[in-house]
């Protein structure tokens, strides 16, 4: 059975109780990790934060990152221990996304302030950051410290030693969800998934599918995402189509 690494679905959920309560994960971890007890770890925690915006899982299984809507900074939780160890402070706007460096000892944010951030963990510090001339919604981390971002106008570039590359991708549908695996990036925008290996699309893996895609997940050969109809879609990156599940 091909294999897929469901740490990122914990971005599929949508945490829309009462302000007062804000932060109940339920992760479920599918691939092996040195703390990984059967096949889920539960973190619970109550802090009045606001709603939960975004969550991202660290590769290494050892952090969440979370961001709210009330504060314009990145809460990291301790996975083991449920318990908040770091707040990164610096953003002047609301944060648009965050992602962690493959290694997981960086996270970076990207915001509202039109400021992409580079946090280090071991001293919560921004270690860097870069001012677009847009506010930036989206971004991934690659390989070799190369960042995929997508700015307010659908474009998206690659990042790499501080220097924006050319335009990458642009278009007149909203970017919905961004993924990246290795060298690879997925791009979602409407009905289509447009992938991208080394800063140059991919065309013969490009997706048309029959519905407005709203999360996607790239993870070595297998891409899968969710519409708005409530399927989940898995394909191979020669874009056959794998598995998927019936809507509710």
């Amino acid at each position: 059975m091909p294999h897929i690494d469901l740490y990122s679905l914990s971005a599929f959920i949508d945490y829309t109780m009462n302000r007062s309560f804000a932060l109940f994960f339920t992760l479920f971890t599918f691939s092996a990790s040195p703390w990984a007890q059967d096949n889920v770890a539960l973190v619970t925690q109550e802090k009045n934060l606001g709603i939960i915006t975004l969550i991202r899982y660290s590769p290494n299984g050892r952090h969440i990152a979370s961001v709210s809507d009330k504060e314009n900074t990145v809460k990291v939780w301790d996975v083991q221990t449920g318990k908040l160890i770091g707040t990164l402070k610096g953003h002047s706007g609301h944060i648009n996304d965050i992602a962690f460096h493959p290694a997981g000892d960086f996270i970076y944010s990207v915001s509202k302030d039109k400021k992409l951030y580079t946090w280090e963990l071991n001293n919560w510090a921004a270690q860097d950051s870069i001012v677009h001339d847009r506010p930036i919604k989206k971004v991934v981390s690659l390989d070799s410290d190369v960042l995929f971002i997508c700015d307010s106008q659908n474009k998206c570039f690659l990042l790499k030693d501080g220097e924006l590359s050319s335009v990458l991708h642009a278009g007149k549908k909203q970017i919905t969800s961004l993924s990246g695996s290795n060298s690879l990036a997925a791009v979602a925008s409407g009905k289509t998934v447009h992938v991208y290996q080394d800063g140059r699309v991919v065309s013969e893996k490009t997706i048309i599918h029959d519905h407005e895609i709203s999360h996607l997940i790239i993870e070595n050969s297998l891409l899968a995402f969710a519409d708005v109809k409530g399927q989940v879609v898995v394909y191979d990156l020669k874009g056959r189509s794998v598995a998927h599940s019936c809507p509710r």
